[in-house]
């Protein structure tokens, strides 16, 4: 596959040669299939559609902010299956005749009224993949969720999409729930993978056990989920009893990713599911206020290593390395078939 990607901040005057580009582009790669013509003005690519026409074996294409005329020749293209557009305008009523009959994954930046707008416009046959990336910061996270009850509606019956993404900047004070903020998106029961992530903000968010079991069992077809990375951890977090609601109403999960979680003292029992859960990732380990290790590493491992036999270990990032190291060597050595044994006044 034969991939260009040109960013004309790398010298300020390409901007007034990009036929030029175009034209050796055509020479040297005519069956170009990805494209990527971000920060390329609007006026520019206008005037070089005739070439851009060219380009027929154009599988995936990235283009700045879009005008109509732009959106009419992406439209045109017979197999551009990958498309990721910027708006900064609502789209106007001409935009109900667009069809992107061959896209299956789409990605839109905009403020998330105009990618409404859009999304409620334009039509997509194919789709199964959508990114929502928002421009605008939210401070109105009740009013942002409003927005995601419209977007629900739009798509509930809309039984193609697998794939949602949303990254969006919180911005308040005070914590919010993340279940509260996305709990129109749990009526989309057919999504296989999900990720939000809300920045690194100065609003705090609170996810709880119940708040993953919520998501696990709107969600039972998924096959990955991500929330995080850059997530401010609010006053309540799941504890690692929660991992167990995936293994219960999740099947097919195959990789799960949590932006911060707790270990107990005392886990209970071990449960009795053995998952095929192949990668586990917490983005901030985050151990109980009162305790700067995790008390039984031991037991924590057995309890993932009996729930999550596939898993090799943890994968963390800025990881609170004291105890959670423990936790992975003593899951490496159940992994190995050693026979770890809690320390005397422990068991």
């Amino acid at each position: 596959m034969a991939t260009c990607v040109w960013s004309p901040w790398m010298s300020p005057w390409t901007t007034r040669f990009l036929g030029t580009i175009l034209r050796k582009l055509h020479e040297t790669v005519p069956m170009l299939q990805e494209l990527s013509l971000q920060d390329f003005s609007d006026a520019s690519i206008r005037e070089n559609y005739s070439l851009l026409a060219g380009f027929q074996a154009l599988r995936s294409l990235e283009c700045p902010v879009i005008s109509l005329p732009m959106l009419r020749f992406c439209a045109e293209l017979r197999n551009l299956a990958e498309f990721k557009l910027a708006l900064t305008m609502p789209p106007t009523d001409e935009y109900r005749h667009v069809c992107l009959r061959t896209v299956r994954s789409l990605r839109v930046e905009a403020s998330i009224e105009t990618i409404l707008h859009f999304l409620g416009a334009v039509t997509y046959p194919l789709l199964t993949s959508l990114d929502l990336c928002l421009s605008e910061n939210v401070h109105d996270w009740k009013k942002f969720t409003r927005h995601l009850k419209a977007f629900s509606i739009m798509f509930a019956p809309y039984q193609a999409l697998r794939t949602l993404r949303i990254v969006c900047r919180m911005y308040g004070s005070g914590d919010f729930w993340l279940v509260e903020l996305v709990a129109p998106l749990l009526e989309l029961r057919q999504l296989e993978e999900m990720a939000i992530d809300t920045g690194f903000v100065s609003q705090h968010m609170s996810l709880d056990d119940d708040g993953l079991h919520k998501l696990a069992s709107s969600w039972p077809r998924l096959r990955a989920l991500e929330i995080g990375p850059e997530i401010e951890r609010g006053e309540h977090e799941p504890s690692i009893l929660a991992l167990a609601a995936f293994a219960r109403f999740c099947p097919n999960i195959r990789s799960l990713e949590l932006p911060s979680i707790v270990a107990p003292s005392d886990l209970g029992p071990v449960p009795a599911v053995c998952h095929s859960l192949r990668y586990l990732c917490i983005f901030y380990h985050h151990l109980p206020k009162d305790s700067n290790v995790v008390a039984r590493p031991i037991q924590v491992a057995r309890f993932l290593h009996k729930m999550f036999p596939n898993v090799a270990r943890i994968e963390d990032h800025r990881i609170d390395k004291r105890g959670w190291m423990e936790v992975n060597e003593v899951w490496a050595a159940l992994r190995a078939g050693e026979d770890v044994k809690e320390p005397e006044g422990m068991s």
